[in-house]
């Protein structure tokens, strides 16, 4: 036979390991972008989210505004006529310096005819105010005068006997008021209140007052029975205040007046003291309207520097960092293995080859009897040692595969350590599939050592009983049976030639699998046994789980033969082997019953211990 060269093999291992690298590190770098995508898509729905709660703050704030203007139009509805202190005492009980920010005043302003404007004067003037006067002076069609403003002090003493009907961007949304009934915002004007200090854009809000028992169904109905104006005027740097509250956004947001977002048109900027939204790199933009009646407002908001945390910046970098070093520590175990399995190929070629040698002299000692137990005793010593090395081979192999699974272990516990808490939640699933893994592969590495320690059992002159011996399988397996029921079909007197813990051993794991590999129903199993002709015993542990298809009723009982994933069903693949070990050892045969079609039937064939008093004298020693 042709002997391939162990280069041809590490070749290929090595061949197969940077394959596996360069798959894991395109994972790893998909992993790290997803993360990217992630984090941004995040921030891009809480700056959505922020931005909206400002703009809805802003119009809950001018909502409530507007609450003080109905309350002063049904005072004029009420009353008719209101006289200046029963102003001034409603305009107290609103107490719109606390409960109103950014509220400069809350007036009343009169339309007056031209033929009317001497009397209105002189009437003002009577009550005490003997500079009054309306202004600006000259000829119009109709004026205005504003005659109540609270508070009556300081800036608001400017406005009085202000005729704001005479200024066009005012008089837009007067008539608005006037024609409509409802509230008419103004755009961005400079109040008659403002000095030369801190001076700020405003804009008023007005609601028509009108006479009382007119009708006002149409607009021209409403013009006739106009009498004046509520009205508030509003700096828009008072009125922003605290709009963001206590907490600091992380938002920059200017208004601008009308639907354009030139610097003519700009009311307010949120960052004045703080960062100008212009030097700015803005991660993320958003414009919106936001109209007030006939009148827009253009809210244009940005993220300041810091809005996404460094916290969630770093974590695709994170990601990309342990990716690569959980790639690099996965290359180098698969390089080994390959190292591995070279070398446990070599020594499996030189065993060959000295059983081989053995076999030969074992048929040429055939043909010299007079040295016939001398060769045969050696080739049974060359037999002992090949297995002896067999099971140093299969020691040295799990302690080789440990190094690298502890390392995997060390790096894993300290990643988990030092970043998990840095990690979203795809972060920690890929640490935690790793240390899965990893405990995997060291229970498969057990579960092959044990194996490798099975020696051919010696069964001369041991019995068991193959009742009792299926109940201490049971009885040892109770803690974990989950609502399993568990049935005996099996003579107390039945026994058979064999060790009885190693015999319960096979029980236990053909129980187990049959709770663990369960179907819809609660585990019902079956353990029966039956005399066979031919010194013969039948045992057989039935139950009606999922089953195993025909095709594989071989298959299952080879080393790591699994048919389901270790998520579904986890497990290490030699259990079976190990049953099919111990019953081939005894002389016996285990296989699957294909004929049985309500779950999953295993059944064992062994010798029978034909003599019941020598069986009961070898039980009871």
């Amino acid at each position: 036979m042709k002997r391939h060269g162990g280069s041809g093999l590490l070749n290929h291992s090595s061949a197969i390991a940077w394959t596996i690298l360069a798959l894991s590190v395109v994972v790893t770098i998909a992993a790290s972008l997803f993360s990217h995508h992630s984090v941004q898509q995040a921030a891009l729905t809480r700056f959505d989210a922020k931005t909206d709660d400002i703009k809805a703050s802003i119009r809950r704030r001018i909502v409530s505004q507007k609450v003080a203007l109905w309350g002063g139009v049904g005072l004029f509805e009420a009353l008719g006529e209101v006289s200046r202190a029963q102003w001034r005492d409603y305009a107290e009980t609103l107490k719109f310096d606390r409960n109103l920010p950014g509220l400069q005043g809350f007036g009343y302003a009169e339309m007056i005819a031209p033929g009317e404007l001497s009397s209105h004067t002189a009437r003002i003037r009577a009550e005490g105010f003997a500079d009054y006067r309306v202004y600006p002076g000259g000829s119009r069609d109709i004026y205005s005068s504003i005659i109540f403003l609270e508070p009556f002090r300081g800036r608001n003493l400017r406005a009085f006997g202000y005729d704001m009907f005479s200024e066009p961007t005012r008089r837009t949304a007067m008539e608005f008021a006037r024609d409509t009934g409802t509230p008419g915002m103004s755009g961005m004007v400079t109040l008659v209140q403002e000095t030369d200090r801190d001076v700020q854009h405003g804009f008023l809000v007005y609601l028509p007052v009108y006479r009382r028992g007119l009708p006002r169904e149409t607009i021209a109905e409403r013009r006739a029975a106009l009498q004046g104006f509520i009205y508030s005027p509003y700096r828009i740097g008072d009125l922003m205040e605290g709009i963001l509250g206590k907490e600091d956004a992380g938002i920059h947001f200017h208004i601008y007046d009308g639907g354009e977002t030139s610097p003519a048109k700009l009311m307010y900027d949120s960052s004045r003291n703080v960062l100008s939204l212009e030097s700015t790199e803005a991660q993320f933009t958003k414009t919106s309207t936001l109209w007030h009646g006939d009148h827009a407002w253009t809210l244009e908001f940005r993220s300041r520097p810091g809005f996404v945390a460094s916290s969630e910046e770093n974590q695709p970098i994170v990601i990309a960092a342990a990716g690569l070093l959980i790639d690099a520590l996965l290359f180098l175990t698969i390089s080994s293995l390959g190292s591995q399995r070279r070398r446990a190929l070599e020594m499996a070629e030189a065993m060959t080859k000295e059983l081989r040698m053995a076999k030969a002299e074992a048929e040429k000692l055939a043909q010299q009897e007079s040295h016939h137990r001398r060769k045969e005793a050696e080739a049974r010593r060359r037999l002992q040692t090949a297995n002896e090395g067999l099971k140093q081979f299969t020691s040295a192999v799990a302690h080789d595969l440990r190094a690298p699974l502890k390392r995997i272990e060390s790096f894993v516990s300290i990643l988990q350590e030092e970043y998990a808490g840095k990690m979203d939640g795809d972060g920690r699933d890929i640490l935690q599939r790793i240390e899965r893994g990893s405990s995997r592969m060291t229970q498969l590495l057990e579960s092959l050592h044990n194996y490798a320690r099975l020696s051919r059992v010696s069964i001369t002159g041991k019995v068991a009983n193959v009742a009792q011996t299926a109940r201490h399988a049971a009885d040892s397996l109770a803690a974990g049976m989950e609502g399993a029921a568990i049935t005996y079909a099996i003579e107390d007197s039945l026994h058979v030639r064999g060790d009885r813990l190693l015999l319960q051993q096979v029980l236990q794991n053909l129980i187990a699998n049959s709770v663990k590999f369960r179907g819809t129903m609660p585990p019902a199993i079956v353990v029966a046994a039956e005399r066979m002709d031919g010194s013969r015993v039948r045992i057989s542990v039935s139950d009606n789980g999922i089953g195993i298809e025909s095709r594989y009723a071989r298959k299952v009982f080879e080393m790591f033969a699994r048919l389901h994933s270790d998520d579904e069903y986890p497990g290490t693949g030699i259990g079976l082997a190990v049953c099919k070990k111990i019953v081939s050892d005894h002389g016996g045969e285990i296989f699957v019953d294909t004929t049985y079609t309500g779950g999953t039937r295993i059944v064992i064939l062994l010798d029978e211990m034909v003599s019941r008093s020598a069986a009961d004298r070898a039980v009871a020693a």
